[in-house]
């Protein structure tokens, strides 16, 4: 963005249509192998707690940890370069998932498409800041929140004809004519925003004439490092189980001590600690985390259900899943128009009833061939999940101060990852202690570890402000 007082630097069609097509192939991937995953497990003599664990959490955990360093990344290179840099990854990553069958290529591209996805939304969000009026800012980024929804929707849908009608590994090809058609927008765009001439390296918002820029703040490494092992230890441990497993949590817990007094101590932080002092933001931020991790988790269990015990093919299972995300997305709309009548805990108590009596329903009906009574349970669930996202991020937003929304922003993102992890490692735990033989009684298990979640979620609301709080 130019300086202060400057208008902002109009972008052309052709770059805004390179920003949102390669942002949405984040959520999209990141759905759209769910439907595939039984498929694959098949093809390569894996079961469904192992699949999950490498293909699903690490993806996720690349997410929480690269979210940072691609943004201060954005500020240094610019956002044309880093855009371009991210699709770059992301379209190797791809190439080694189609190329190569193996479980650790498959780990691998999924790694890399994750470490590219994590460069361009947090870009397209900034250009999309630098170059949009504020007034207009809000209806823009619910524009873009409505895309990425609509792609993670639709990621099932697609993943399911690509794996039926042609290969599972059509579902990691069919980014490459995309990535390629990204790729020609961005270098063909002439009024961009530039990063030597319109977008400081050093922040997302200009300084003011008066002050000279800010240095970049460097890359908390160690924290990044620190983050990384705590997760990806606790995940491993887990799954592995046992004394040696064990042993790994024990030191996942330490690494991330250790991680905790670092953060509090280092200049600039990956994780902002000091927000969690606020109570609204830690009662949202936690609330959104809850719900993420049933919404992770039963995106990527009922596949496996579905497919093992309705016997449906992948196609099939994919609409089904369209229940799910269709009702997510029709009701996050909802849930702020509701919101501004009765008040976010009100809105926010209902969605998460919503969300565990889909669950509950789902108990009920797990040990019976009738599609229709599935249906029903995924709609409550994607319904309440929906309802619940809006007002719980509004309460948690509100709740710290103008100059800090940036970071508590990030945060926010970064707590609806580590959910979705903690939900997709019940999934591997619980799943993956029969791999070959999914039980009834595994699946209502695993839906039972979610309502109790959900039963914690519903304690916090109760916490809430029946209205948001104004802007400290």
């Amino acid at each position: 963005m130019a300086e202060e007082g400057a208008p902002p630097t109009p972008l052309s069609v052709r770059f805004v249509a390179a920003l949102a097509l390669t942002a949405a192939l984040t959520p999209l991937n990141s759905t759209m192998v769910a439907v595939a995953l039984p498929t694959i497990g098949r093809t390569l003599h894996v079961g469904a707690g192992t699949l999950t664990v490498w293909l699903v959490n690490s993806y996720l955990i690349v997410n929480i940890v690269a979210q940072s360093p691609a943004g201060k990344l954005g500020d240094w290179l610019g956002r044309k370069r880093t855009l371009v840099l991210g699709q770059l990854i992301f379209g190797v990553g791809t190439l080694f998932a189609v190329v190569l069958h193996q479980l650790w290529s498959l780990t691998a591209a999924r790694l890399m498409m994750a470490a590219g996805g994590a460069l361009t939304v947090p870009t397209a969000l900034a250009v999309l800041r630098s170059a949009i009026p504020e007034e207009r800012r809000p209806r823009a980024f619910g524009a873009f929140g409505a895309l990425l929804a609509t792609s993670a929707a639709l990621g099932p849908l697609v993943g399911g004809f690509l794996t039926q009608r042609l290969h599972w590994s059509a579902i990691f090809w069919i980014n490459l004519p995309l990535l390629v058609l990204a790729w020609w927008l961005v270098p063909s765009s002439r009024t961009d925003p530039s990063p030597a001439a319109r977008i400081p390296r050093t922040a997302v918002d200009a300084a003011p004439a008066s002050k000279p820029p800010r240095r970049a703040a460097p890359v908390d490494l160690v924290g990044l490092v620190g983050l990384a092992l705590s997760l990806g230890g606790t995940v491993a441990g887990l799954k592995v189980g046992g004394g040696f497993g064990w042993l790994t949590v024990s030191a996942a817990i330490l690494v991330f001590v250790g991680f905790v007094v670092w953060e509090r101590r280092h200049p600039a932080p990956l994780i902002d600690l000091s927000l969690f002092r606020r109570r609204l933001f830690v009662l949202g931020a936690s609330i959104v985390a809850l719900q993420n991790l049933g919404m992770y988790a039963v995106i990527f269990q009922i596949p496996f259900l579905l497919e093992r015990t309705l016997r449906l093919r992948p196609e099939r299972v994919g609409q089904s899943l369209l229940a799910l995300t269709a009702c997510m997305v029709i009701a996050a709309p909802l849930g702020g128009r509701l919101a501004e009548r009765v008040g976010a805990r009100l809105t926010v108590l209902i969605g998460v009833l919503l969300t565990i009596s889909g669950f509950g329903e789902l108990i009920a009906v797990v040990d019976r061939d009738t599609l229709s009574l599935v249906l029903v349970g995924l709609s409550a669930v994607g319904g309440g999940i929906g309802l619940v996202m809006g007002p719980a991020q509004s309460v948690a937003l509100s709740a710290v101060p103008p100059e800090q929304s940036g970071v508590a922003a990030g945060v926010m993102s970064t707590m609806r990852y580590v959910g979705g992890v903690v939900g997709v490692t019940i999934i591997s735990v619980v799943l993956g202690a029969n791999e070959h033989d999914l039980a009834v009684a595994q699946n209502r298990r695993c839906f039972w570890f979610y309502i109790a979640a959900l039963a914690l979620a519903l304690l916090l609301a109760t916490r809430l402000a029946s209205r948001p709080p104004k802007r400290v």
